[in-house]
């Protein structure tokens, strides 16, 4: 009975499936502590959400409006070099 065991866990080991089985155990200690910092992290996260989430809000608030602002500036630039390379406005129809 153990021969016929040892024999399953060779032909497991030199299968595909069992070379990648055989790698997720040997990665378990960096899969134990990427689960335990995301779990830190987390916890962080919650705290300073708790702790700030009113400052956190106005902050992307103002980042957005910001974020706004730039992209109708660019949108500007980028029409006046349109009209620059056509020589007149456009007529208000989608081109």
């Amino acid at each position: 009975m153990r021969d016929a065991w040892k024999g399953v866990y060779a032909e497991i080991k030199n299968s595909a499936g069992g070379r990648g089985i055989s790698d997720i155990m040997k990665a378990m200690t960096s899969i134990y502590i990427a689960i335990g910092t995301g779990f830190i992290y987390g916890l962080l996260l919650l705290y300073l959400m708790s702790a700030y989430a009113e400052v956190i809000s106005w902050v992307c608030i103002v980042l957005t409006g910001i974020g706004l602002f730039g992209g109708s500036v660019l949108c500007y630039f980028m029409r006046r070099d349109v009209v620059a390379e056509r020589g007149v406005e456009g007529d208000g129809a989608a081109v």
